[in-house]
């Protein structure tokens, strides 16, 4: 009987435990579809934590870190997806971005060469190769030009044009 007693109750701890993690994605989702991407990533990462298999958290968590601009972040997502055996090609192309975005460039270079094998159509991954390779030259100071601060400026921001009435200008 007490067997019966602990199992009853572990099951229902267990089926307690899929209902969160279901509703941390409903939430992560809902603020997700919002463009709150803050919000959902933080009800994604309730639900990975739970559940580190579920491809769709992965994948909004790499989207959001994406779609804030934080690469640093996407980018260990994006290795995730893109190392998965059912990747899609544009999980491939966004690892390559997080790369290229964060200064790896040999690294990007072969990542964007195996978003080329998934989808050998996009011209524009030839181009995004021949763009890292030119950057060591972009990076390059020519030193043709020097631009100081004149003795007028200040820390803040100085120009400005504001129309007052009568057709005067306040700067």
């Amino acid at each position: 009987m007490r067997s019966k007693f602990i199992s009853l109750i572990v099951a229902l701890l267990l089926t307690c435990g899929a209902q969160a993690q279901k509703a941390y994605v409903r939430m992560g989702d809902m603020y997700f579809k919002q463009f709150d991407f803050r919000m959902a990533l933080k009800y994604y990462a309730r639900a990975e934590k739970k559940d580190s298999s579920n491809v769709h958290v992965r994948q909004n968590i790499a989207d959001s870190y994406r779609l804030m601009n934080d690469w640093t972040n996407a980018e260990p997502w994006y290795a995730k997806l893109a190392n998965d055996q059912t990747a899609a090609p544009a999980d491939k192309l966004y690892y390559a971005e997080a790369l290229r975005a964060n200064q790896k460039y040999a690294e990007a270079k072969v990542a964007y060469k195996n978003y080329m094998a998934a989808a050998p159509s996009d011209a524009s991954a030839k181009e995004r190769i021949a763009s890292i390779d030119k950057v060591a030259e972009l990076a390059k100071d020519k030193g043709l030009y020097s631009v100081e601060d004149l003795p007028i400026n200040t820390s803040h921001s100085d120009f400005g044009p504001a129309f007052y009435t009568n057709g005067q200008i306040f700067f």
